[in-house]
């Protein structure tokens, strides 16, 4: 930069050379990657036909992805102009004159923890060189929290959906048709396969309200609505949906008209209930509630069992399903959800191996550079008899030390904001509220692997240090 500057190349022009440089780097990437992704949704599409049965048709929404894609490019590119701008008051002379602009660090190098210690002190001296690599976990740890967090809410069969999609919690479901099947014989049976630790009974109906269409989740027990917010309901109020509550501007408190088979009365809004169904598009009622407007006298009830070992409710149900017509025997699941479920395990694995092979790629960029900074000063420690496979090793303890710094630093965030933000997002599918919690996916295994991966590749590049002595830094200056 100091010679161009003295042939008379301006600033700008030079600023301008690091424009187009690391702008038509990121240009590629940006617009290189978009090949990879059609792939990998090809894929899962056929992945869900052959799990679900659903056929997704897969277009380029190209109104949506090239504005996208030029917003970030744009972003880089006001970035890499802010961070160049300093060419502009930097004079050859000053240029010249710089040193690497290291800083002087008085640190403690002790024998037994050598390795430890100099990694300490180069982080110390030459902090701006791991700055990059620090926010590259920030950002890391921060994505794979958030994906690990909705990973556990998924649970490992699907519990957070059929949690969520349900009116209330339930291991067995049996809705009978007629009255050929006595219901004390069905509940013997499942009895014999786990004592049944509660029960209550669900019917869904359709009712309109203020004149919209949506189902009735009618329950004779309304303490197992999920509820959110206000009271539950008795025979003369409702629980909505988060969704109810938008499309029809209602609240707790406010009156609504609910009418069923030309019947029709006034109740009061109690309060807000989670139930995915219809993508939120259902009500709570009390079983006296309802019956101000419809009947409750035929089969339209289902009863719900919360089993002691809710293991064996799968075997229960086979059961039933084969020894009895005329019975409705289902657990808290629906058709599908097997293959959504193991769909959705799929794409979080592709998504860590995709950071860990982003992770690689980073450490190789990262290290390269960081040894030819640092050349000098590892031929030194060699000369003081510091082995190869402990420089080696303090080498791979600072990417180590940062990485635990920027990971914890993303997961912390992610604790704090990740669960509000999900939230919001998953609104529009008529999930009320998210709630991920503590969980070893989402909080223990970003701060545990991110680091190793780290420590592990930097390990692996380091190889290269076996090639630095102080003979050959003597022959460079002597040249």
């Amino acid at each position: 930069m100091a010679i161009l500057k003295s042939m008379g190349m301006p600033g700008r022009g030079i600023r301008g050379t690091y424009l187009f440089l690391y702008g038509g780097i990121v240009f590629l990437g940006l617009f290189g990657g978009l090949l990879p992704a059609w792939l990998a949704a090809n894929a899962l599409a056929r992945a869900m036909v052959t799990s679900t049965g659903m056929l997704i048709r897969l277009y380029f929404p190209a109104s949506l992805i090239l504005p996208l894609l030029i917003i970030l490019l744009g972003v880089f590119a006001v970035y890499i102009t802010l961070r160049t701008g300093k060419i502009l008051r930097i004079a050859p002379v000053q240029t010249m004159r710089e040193t690497g602009g290291e800083r002087k660090v008085r640190s403690v190098l002790r024998g037994r923890f050598l390795a430890f210690d100099i990694a300490v002190r180069e982080i110390r001296s030459g902090r701006r060189r791991y700055a990059a690599v620090c926010l590259i976990s920030v950002f890391l740890a921060l994505f794979l929290s958030v994906i690990g967090k909705m990973g556990t809410w998924l649970g490992p069969n699907g519990e957070g959906l059929m949690n969520t999609f349900s009116v209330a919690d339930h291991d067995l479901g049996v809705q009978l048709f007629n009255d050929t099947v006595p219901m004390d014989e069905i509940e013997r049976i499942i009895n014999w396969y786990s004592p049944v630790r509660e029960t209550y009974e669900l019917a869904m109906q359709n009712v309109t309200v203020n004149g919209q269409q949506y189902t009735a989740n009618v329950l004779d027990d309304t303490r197992w609505f999920h509820v959110l917010s206000g009271d539950v309901c008795d025979e003369n109020s409702i629980l909505i949906t988060d969704t109810v509550a938008n499309e029809l501007s209602l609240s707790a408190g406010d009156p609504v008209q609910i009418a069923s088979g030309g019947r029709m009365e006034t109740y009061t809004v109690s309060g807000t209930y989670q139930c995915a169904n219809g993508m939120g598009t259902n009500i709570g009622m009390s079983l006296e509630g309802y019956a101000k407007i419809g009947d409750v006298s035929g089969y339209i009830w289902c009863h719900h069992y919360i089993l002691e070992n809710g293991g064996v409710r799968d075997y229960a149900m086979k059961y039933l399903q084969e020894h009895y017509r005329g019975v409705d025997a289902h657990t808290n699941s629906w058709s599908g959800l097997d293959g959504i479920v193991s769909t959705m395990h799929l794409l979080i694995a592709l998504i860590y191996l995709i950071a860990a092979i982003f992770i690689l790629i980073a450490v190789w960029l990262a290290a390269n550079k960081l040894m030819q900074a640092e050349t000098e000063k590892m031929a030194v420690y060699k000369s003081m008899g510091l082995s190869q496979l402990r420089l080696r090793i303090s080498f791979a303890l600072r990417f180590f030390l940062v990485v635990l710094l920027g990971t914890a630093a993303g997961v912390i965030i992610s604790e704090v904001f990740a669960d509000s933000v999900i939230a919001k997002i998953v609104q529009s599918f008529g999930i009320g509220e998210f709630h991920s919690g503590f969980s070893i996916l989402g909080t223990l295994v970003p701060l545990v692997v991110l680091p190793l991966l780290f420590f592990g590749f930097a390990l692996a590049f380091s190889s290269k240090l076996k090639r630095v002595s102080i003979i050959n830094l003597i022959s460079k200056y002597e040249e």
